[in-house]
């Protein structure tokens, strides 16, 4: 009976190991994204959690203030991102980038910057993007919403940013 069990031990191995191998090729991530954000170069600005999920409050901000946002976007070994989406009210806040031509290689000619469109035109699990945040007008209910989109079936992943702005204050000016 031992031999038995020792002879069909390697075939019992087999049949695990690959089952485990090709289970694991069907595997699927959410795609994930990481934001953190720095005031005028100087301020990191703290980023606290709310009750909504993936919804975070953010410290307040002044008008005119430059808000350095440092995005990370991975969609996992598996998947590959397809674009990201960075909304905003265009009344109240503007965003700008320091590095257009870099951008150009990375997202295709119908990626929008302006807008906060970005469609991935090459192969990749990893993006790293920073975006520059710049508040024009006083609002109390103000949200930026982070989306990364990938070709996983879990896809898309969004971070809600809600952002109090306020006036500059005079003896700032």
């Amino acid at each position: 009976m031992k031999k038995l069990i020792y002879a069909m031990l390697p075939l019992i191995m087999a049949v695990s190991v690959g089952s485990c191998l090709s289970s694991g090729s069907d595997m699927q991530e959410t795609p994930q994204l990481r934001i953190s954000a720095i005031r005028n170069n100087a301020d990191t600005l703290k980023i606290y959690p709310t009750t909504e999920a993936s919804a975070f409050l953010m410290d307040t901000v002044e008008t005119g203030d430059s808000i350095l946002f440092f995005t990370v976007m991975y969609s996992g070994q598996q998947n590959l991102l397809t674009g990201f989406n960075f909304d905003f009210d265009a009344e109240i806040a503007d965003i700008h980038f320091k590095n257009t031509e870099k951008l150009d290689s990375i997202f295709s000619p119908q990626s929008d910057y302006r807008k906060g469109i970005f469609i991935v035109d090459m192969p990749a699990n990893y993006i790293w993007l920073p975006v520059i945040y710049i508040p024009k007008s006083p609002s109390t209910n103000t949200t930026v919403s982070f989306t990364v989109k990938s070709d996983s079936k879990f896809s898309p992943s969004t971070i809600l940013l809600k952002t109090p702005i306020k006036a500059k204050s005079e003896e700032e000016e």
